[in-house]
């Protein structure tokens, strides 16, 4: 089971066999308000079938139930809570914004995508090396083996003004960028800066702490042209603007990666 598309309605069901009640009760007030209970229970009827054509539900003789499969139980409880997710932020061509998840548990890692206004998710099965792949796919990242390259740093407030220039006064953001590093890099980054219209990508790692509680990691911020690509990696109080030529963010992720192998061990 490498790829696993489910509609909303088969999400749904699948966290009520799982007792994940919370999550289920969330979705059906999201996308089935309108219905009563009886309108809703032909629903998970119609998703029980679906989901047994689909090989990812069974029915358990002896205890007279339907339960999932032990791969798709494992996907929907992977879902539901992993140690480490990867939330992956772009800018689509039609204007929009797009998203996908990169769950993380053991050596276990799950692509999470919507599609078709979040009423099929889709559930990709990744090996480690597929990670960086993805990242580097996702956000177009251009990759020449160099290593990273500290261009400038930027306090909150120049990160601010560099945002409003690019939207606002494009023509000044080359010599605002200059007076603030000598790199010879710093109008190049400018000019990409500028031809995205300030717009970024971003990449947040997540974590959890003993409680389960959602643990905010690294803030990743990602800038690419035709011809180069940067990532601004935000600190405490300051934006670090680093040339990596895609290297950086996969490993930052291959880092976490080998961080949560040696907790599964």
């Amino acid at each position: 089971m490498n790829r696993v598309s489910l509609s909303i309605d088969e999400l749904i069901y699948s966290f009520y066999s799982e007792g994940l009640f919370e999550q289920a009760i969330g979705l059906r007030q999201t996308y089935f308000e309108e219905l009563n209970d009886e309108q809703f229970e032909l629903v998970l009827q119609t998703s029980c079938r679906s989901l047994l054509s689909k090989e990812l539900l069974m029915y358990d003789e002896h205890n007279h139930r339907f339960q999932l499969t032990e791969e798709s139980s494992s996907l929907i409880k992977s879902l539901n809570y992993s140690p480490l997710s990867l939330k992956l932020s772009r800018f689509e061509a039609d204007g929009g914004q797009g998203s996908i998840s990169i769950h993380l548990s053991g050596r276990k890692c799950i692509c999470h995508s919507v599609i078709h206004e979040g009423q099929v998710h889709v559930f990709e099965m990744l090996s480690q090396g597929e990670i960086l792949l993805k990242l580097k796919e996702y956000f177009s990242l251009k990759d020449t083996g160099n290593g990273s390259d500290k261009i400038l740093e930027l306090k909150q407030e120049e990160f601010e003004e560099m945002l409003t220039l690019a939207e606002q006064e494009p023509s000044n953001l080359e010599a605002y960028l200059c007076t603030l590093s000598s790199h010879n890099e710093a109008s190049i980054f400018a000019n990409a800066v500028s031809y995205n219209h300030g717009k970024m990508n971003s990449m947040l790692v997540l974590g959890f702490d003993d409680n389960r509680e959602p643990d905010i990691g690294d803030v990743l911020f990602v800038i690419c042209d035709p011809v180069s690509s940067w990532v601004i990696k935000k600190n405490e109080e300051t934006y670090e603007v680093l040339s990596g030529e895609g290297n950086i963010l996969s490993d930052l992720a291959e880092s976490k990666i080998a961080g949560l192998n040696s907790l599964s061990v």
